[in-house]
């Protein structure tokens, strides 16, 4: 036992002593990145950002305005939405408020006019008023105060939009922090125009955040304002005549098998002759039934098929959408691990040391230069973009190492400098199996950090898909990613990351966890990597919980606290948890040969019991508002009451069983406990695999496990 408790005091002292120097290293960096702009989003005039001097003109005066919203003719649907936008929020500013709108027809710049000037306006050609739009992207945007005027516009009609929140930020006060949670002045009478002249990029050009209160709730609304991007509003969907969709694991949608039976060779030749991926390399059709050599290879026909149903898609989502956003499309690879294994496919393999990406990558290339030609032609050269997959069989890149321990690409095999990404092609790296509690600079996440480094050598253009928030196969399981989101956000960007996809709770329409906490964390350091993670964390927890905001605090930084405690000790050591001698398995990861999960037996009761402790303190500070305000109260209980599912899921599922603990009777009421009050708070599904076909839906529901217990009683 001493021998064991020296091992573990030694070994803690070790990790102390890098997490030092590893924070030594993040300061440095970190202040570089202050000096260099490499994290920063804003660019802005003279003075503070967030002290900006007064005009001397009343944007509202006396509950009304003589200001007029102006918007360009050829408009498009996101100058629509920031319009209502300007309008609904001036309305809840300054009740009963009436804004006059016009477009910009026949309109110029003058002294003595009053305009708030959405997007390219003539009004802002007028007022002789330059912007760089390539600089500013996508989101990016300029506000700039000229006279007695103002001028939102974006570099793209998108950017405008999110012109619009940073003006309402700036003048009202608007903060951002749930669908039904944001900070906003109100009743106002008096308020003057503030001086603008600032230029927003975001760290990360497109952000989105992948959680079920956007996603499968389709609320575009609350992502917008979030300064999240909808995936509608950037994203090519493929479908399938039978009415098959997916915007990300694509490529069984855009060419689908059994609409081509014509074409058995587009298809992978797998150990069963049943792959679900596509055959890249381009075998003849002579080859089709048994995957062996008869004839040239030849990719041309495979990629007209896909660039022909890609055309067709980009017509139907966006042919009719006026707007300039840049599209992205997914040539994305079905979410398995099987892969073609014909002999032109094995012979690539071998070619570039076992790298599976060397034929998709050229085949990616091609479809993505045909795509922009197509967009030239059709659409006025509006810009498209094409993800392919660094995730599971084609995670590892055609590239070699050197004896310096950097990477090269393999430009004598057979495709030569075609396995370099072209310029419209982006990889989105999805590192499933790395340890989300650490971060990628820490030893236990070296591969993936490795892998990163490798990919870089063929890819001028980074996107990520990250598993930060929460278990996909557990969503009930807490995830703790606050030691490490920052930083990671930051090394994302100071690898030239320009989009993000922040996988969450996809399958709920809300989360437990503190799931709406982590999604805010992610949205807010994507936009900004500069902005310190504490004291959002801060923010987010005084507006969201009000009164019960000690409490909840309390019970989440102890939460941490415990995390931490017990981080340093090595994966897969046995340590003593009461009196049993237990493997310790805290790598939290979601794949590879690490461990999907902790062992539950981390959780020690008595620490849950504290937690239990910290959330009945929570529902006492808000028992006043039961009549004083009982829309208040019946909001913060909904809150408090689904942080409750997670804790109570464990404390019945690690020791319900436990009979001094438990009785069988007591076990069944937490756990319908545990699922009722997941149903009352708008939780649908417990994890993601196979929520929502096929037999094991009723399983994996909420609904399902809450019928399934009330059948124990």
């Amino acid at each position: 036992m001493q021998k064991i408790m020296k091992k573990i005091r030694e070994e803690k002292m070790k990790k102390t002593i890098k997490k030092f120097f590893a924070f030594l290293c993040s300061l440095a960096c970190f202040m570089g990145c202050l000096t260099l702009s490499a994290c920063g989003t804003k660019s802005d005039g003279e003075g503070d950002k967030n002290n900006m001097n007064e005009t001397p003109y009343y944007l509202i005066e006396n509950s009304a305005t003589d200001y007029k919203i102006v918007y360009p003719e050829a408009r498009g649907s996101y100058i629509d939405i920031a319009v209502k936008e300007l309008r609904t929020f001036l309305g809840e500013i300054t009740p009963g408020i009436t804004i006059k709108v016009s477009s910009d027809t026949g309109l110029t710049h003058s002294a003595d006019a009053k305009y708030i000037s959405l997007g390219d306006t003539a009004l802002l050609q007028s007022a002789g008023i330059s912007v760089d739009k390539e600089k500013l992207g996508t989101d990016g945007y300029a506000i700039i105060t000229k006279d007695q005027s103002v001028y939102l516009v974006g570099g793209s009609t998108h950017g405008t939009l999110f012109a619009v929140y940073e003006f309402l930020e700036k003048q009202f006060g608007y903060h951002f922090y749930a669908k039904d949670c944001y900070d906003l002045e109100r009743d106002v009478t008096e308020k003057k125009l503030l001086d603008f002249d600032l230029t927003v990029t975001p760290s990360i050009a497109v952000r989105y955040m992948a959680d079920g209160q956007f996603v499968s709730s389709n609320d575009n609304e609350s992502a917008r304002r979030m300064r999240s991007t909808p995936q509608d509003d950037f994203l090519v969907p493929a479908r399938d005549s039978k009415g098959g969709a997916s915007g990300w694991h694509t490529t069984p949608y855009i060419l689908p098998k059994d609409e081509n039976p014509e074409h058995p060779e587009w298809f992978g030749f797998g150990s069963t002759g049943a792959a679900t991926q596509l055959c890249y390399a381009g075998r003849p059709a002579a080859s089709g039934t048994d995957g062996k050599k008869h004839g040239k290879a030849d990719q041309s026909a495979l990629v007209d098929a896909l660039v022909a149903s890609m055309e067709k898609l980009i017509d139907t989502k966006f042919g009719s959408d006026t707007n300039d956003s840049e599209l992205f499309f997914c040539l994305t690879t079905a979410d398995n691990f099987d892969w073609c294994e014909c002999e032109y496919c094995k012979e690539i393999t071998e070619a570039y040391g076992g790298s599976k990406a060397a034929s998709y990558i050229v085949v990616a290339n091609k479809v993505a230069a045909k795509l922009q030609e197509y967009m030239n032609e059709k659409y006025g050269g509006r810009k498209i973009t094409v993800f392919i997959f660094a995730y599971q069989v084609t995670e590892q890149p055609p590239v070699r190492e050197k004896a310096d321990g950097t990477f090269e690409p393999i430009l004598d095999g057979p495709y030569g400098d075609d396995i370099i990404l072209g310029d419209n092609v982006v990889l989105l790296y999805a590192p499933i199996a790395a340890d989300y509690y650490k971060t990628f600079k820490d030893e236990v996440n070296e591969v993936e950090y490795k892998r990163m480094a490798q990919w870089k050598t063929i890819a001028s253009h980074i996107a990520m898909w990250t598993y930060d928030k929460t278990f996909y196969t557990n969503y009930f399981v807490p995830q703790n990613p606050y030691n490490s989101m920052d930083e990671n956000i930051r090394w994302y960007v100071e690898n030239g990351a320009v989009f993000l996809h922040a996988q969450g709770q996809t399958t709920n329409t809300q989360m437990t966890d503190w799931g709406n906490l982590k999604t805010y964390l992610s949205a807010q350091l994507s936009w900004d990597c500069t902005q310190d993670i504490e004291e959002l964390i801060d923010g987010f927890f005084t507006a969201y919980y009000k009164d019960a905001a000690p409490a909840m605090r309390e019970w989440f930084d102890d939460y941490r606290t415990y995390f931490d405690e017990r981080a340093d000790y090595w994966w897969g050591e046995e340590i003593l948890i009461g009196n049993e001698w237990v493997e310790f398995n805290f790598r939290t990861t979601h794949g590879g040969d690490k461990t999907l999960l902790p062992s539950l037996k981390f959780y020690e009761y008595e620490r849950l019991k504290k937690w239990e402790t910290s959330l009945n303190k929570a529902y006492g500070a808000i028992e006043k508002y039961k009549t004083s305000d009982p829309a208040l109260y019946e909001t913060l209980e909904t809150r408090i009451t689904r942080e409750s599912v997670s804790l109570n899921y464990l404390i019945g599922t690690i020791y319900g069983d436990d009979t001094d603990l438990f009785t069988a009777k007591e076990k069944i009421e937490l756990m319908i406990k545990v699922f009722q009050n997941a149903t009352d708070t708008g939780l649908i599904y417990w994890r993601e695999v196979n929520p929502t076909s096929g037999l094991g839906a009723a399983y994996y529901t909420v609904a399902g496990q809450l019928k399934d217990w009330q059948g124990k009683r």
